[in-house]
């Protein structure tokens, strides 16, 4: 039994060093090229099924196969991209992460952090803002204020959060000043750091 465990394992490993090979192999010639191609799409998506595996431990049936479908679909979402939503005085990060905070709650990173803005990109039927993603957010902007953001610049501040909706090329932005008490705030802070402590 072990020792099938090991070869499963082992042969883990080879399939995502390949799907890391291969990723970066697509990426320089992306960045060569600057054409999205089917290839380029699938080392996105094979990436994903190994980014479950790191955080969960869950490993997915036929790690290596993509549905076709779903490189489609992917077209498409960037397809309607608007890019000018996008643009940056400086400061752009893919999967921010909270530092030390982050392991307060058993990890956590955001999807994206532009100057100012941190993002949750959502991939969804109905473009609405849920309870669920408010707190989300909100839980994003805790983090941060705890440990700075990985990567920012010294003194940086989340001013605004935000949701893409990707299916619907939507940005929806909230200011700081208008969800978050900021005379309260600092208390809340304190009593959130204490409650996880206690709760370690």
């Amino acid at each position: 039994m072990k020792i099938l465990k090991r070869k499963g394992l082992i042969r883990l490993y080879e399939q995502a060093y390949l799907i890391l090979v291969q990723a970066k192999e697509e990426y320089a010639r992306y960045l060569e090229t600057h054409q999205v191609t089917d290839d380029l799409l699938k080392s996105s998506l094979l990436l994903a099924k190994l980014d479950v595996v790191y955080r969960a431990g869950k490993i997915p049936e036929n790690l290596e196969q993509i549905d076709e479908k779903d490189i489609e679909d992917l077209r498409n979402l960037l397809a309607i991209v608007e890019p000018s939503i996008f643009k940056s005085s400086g400061v752009v990060i893919l999967n921010p992460g909270f530092g030390l905070a982050s392991a307060l709650v058993r990890g956590a990173d955001a999807d994206l952090l532009i100057d100012d803005l941190l993002i949750d990109i959502k991939t969804v039927k109905e473009a609405s803002l849920s309870q669920e993603y408010f707190n989300q957010l909100i839980g994003y902007y805790v983090l941060s204020k705890i440990e700075p953001i990985d990567g920012t610049p010294p003194q940086h501040e989340v001013r605004r959060l935000g949701i893409y909706f990707s299916r619907y090329a939507y940005l929806y932005v909230m200011p700081i000043e208008e969800v978050i008490d900021e005379q309260r705030f600092p208390d809340f802070l304190e009593w959130f750091q204490n409650w996880v402590q206690v709760r370690a």
